[in-house]
């Protein structure tokens, strides 16, 4: 939420919080990380969901929707999930 009770835009939200994993240990801050929207069971013009995940593609992020009500995406973040463990592995 913003100072004025808004919700953040998912941008804005992301980048709060990764500047607060920064502060609390800047190794935290530089990590690869996996963004996911969720409740996309709620958004009714995915139009809206298409718009975010652009502003995030800008940015060189990969933006994964999932709705765990409606079991949708959560095949697609578990397939990233496990690509990024056995590269992980692999690199150790």
């Amino acid at each position: 939420m913003s100072e004025s009770g808004e919700p953040l835009e998912p941008l804005d939200a992301f980048d709060t919080i990764t500047e607060e994993l920064r502060l609390f240990d800047s190794d935290l801050g530089q990590r690869e990380q996996i963004v996911v929207l969720t409740k996309l069971d709620l958004i009714s013009d995915l139009s809206e969901m298409d718009l975010v995940r652009s502003k995030f593609q800008a940015r060189g992020q990969e933006l994964v929707c999932i709705s765990s009500v409606a079991n949708k995406g959560l095949e697609s973040l578990l397939a990233i999930i496990q690509e990024r463990l056995l590269y992980t592995k692999r690199a150790a």
